[in-house]
């Protein structure tokens, strides 16, 4: 008896083959090709064994490379590829749908998807994993938790790496987050670094922005905050408003205090005598005489200027007519230093002039 081969011996296999066939093509040569016509009546029923074998065939050539199950003893589950044909433009799915596609873009094909409003998004560009395409790329990180808690609402991304021995570890991240507790939408930005022993918790914060854009410098370790510059650091930041208050303390300390004529005993100074000086300052010598003068002004590390130090200033003169007249010099003094005036006529006046607050000169004789 003569019969045709029937679809329901079959039709899981063929199903199968047909959705396959709409999300892959695929490049390799078959064994047979895939044949469709309706079977003629010389086929008879011995031959209908013969003909689910070679469906078997057919759809395990065109399926195994990327659906697992296809091969004898392969006991996977699941996709091992999907192959995607380039193609010059793909058409916007209907509402409720989305599609990816590999689309020809500057020669090469590279993954797409399109939503239903037409919108597409280019997912890899040259070998190479992109976000967003167009004239006005965008990428989005959404957290859907709903809280008003300082720091949540957090997005972050961040970047891992693998040491020469194979650890994993978090390099460091950004983030961005809510800033403050009120029910808003205030935004803070930080970027957090591995400080080399964080794992996957880096723990030192370079840099974080409030909402109003300004420096949060309390959890900044890069930006300092202190109005007398004491860390001395050459690789951190500061405040202007540390800046501001440096400069002008700086300022109030270099002026010129009141001047005094008097040493720490409170003694007036005078010629042949050597003083220390505590601060930085100017001696100024007011020198009246009737005759020849000569006055030198010494500075010398040691107690005794006048024996090998150093001549910081000298009024000479081979013959003075007026008593009435005033010579004046002045020279500066380190704070530290000792200085000391001799002259061999006339009379002098000694004024100490401080840059700062006055600390009176030490008598050092």
């Amino acid at each position: 008896m003569k019969t045709s081969i029937s679809i329901k011996s079959v039709d899981k296999l063929l199903l199968l083959a047909f959705l396959l066939g709409l999300i892959t093509t695929l490049i390799f040569a078959y064994t047979n090709n895939w044949v469709e016509s309706t079977p003629t009546d010389a086929t008879v029923a011995n031959q209908i064994d013969d003909f689910n074998r070679k469906l078997r065939i057919d759809v395990s050539d065109r399926v195994k490379t990327y659906i697992a199950g296809f091969v004898a003893g392969d006991s996977n589950a699941g996709f091992y590829q999907v192959l995607f044909i380039e193609q010059a433009s793909f058409s916007t799915p209907a509402a409720n749908k989305y599609v990816f596609g590999g689309k020809l873009i500057a020669g090469k094909c590279e993954l797409v998807g399109k939503d239903e409003d037409g919108d597409e998004i280019q997912l890899s560009y040259a070998g190479k994993h992109m976000i967003g395409s167009g004239t006005t790329p965008q990428a989005y990180m959404y957290n859907d938790t709903n809280e008003d808690t300082d720091g949540g609402r957090e997005s972050t991304i961040r970047a891992k790496g693998d040491q020469s021995g194979g650890e994993t570890t978090t390099l460091g991240y950004i983030e961005i987050s809510h800033d403050g507790s009120s029910d808003d939408q205030k935004g803070r930005y930080r970027i957090m670094l591995n400080d080399g022993d964080d794992s996957d918790a880096p723990s030192k914060c370079p840099i974080e922005y409030a909402s109003d854009g300004t420096i949060d410098v309390t959890n900044s370790v890069s930006v300092l905050d202190e109005d007398a510059m004491g860390s001395d650091s050459a690789v951190k930041l500061t405040t202007q408003q540390s800046q501001v208050a440096y400069i002008a303390t700086q300022i109030a300390t270099k002026a010129f205090g009141a001047y005094t004529v008097q040493d720490d005993n409170s003694a007036t100074m005078v010629v042949a005598h050597a003083y220390l000086a505590n601060q930085d300052g100017f001696v100024v010598v007011q020198h009246t005489v009737n005759g020849a003068m000569d006055v030198i002004g010494y500075i010398d590390t040691d107690t005794n200027p006048a024996s090998g130090g150093t001549v910081a200033g000298r009024m000479k003169a081979a013959i003075y007519v007026s008593t009435s007249d005033v010579q004046t010099m002045t020279f500066p003094v380190a704070s530290g230093k000792y200085f000391e005036i001799t002259s061999a006529n006339g009379t002098q006046s000694i004024r100490w002039y401080p840059i700062g607050t006055l600390v009176k000169c030490t008598d050092q004789d």
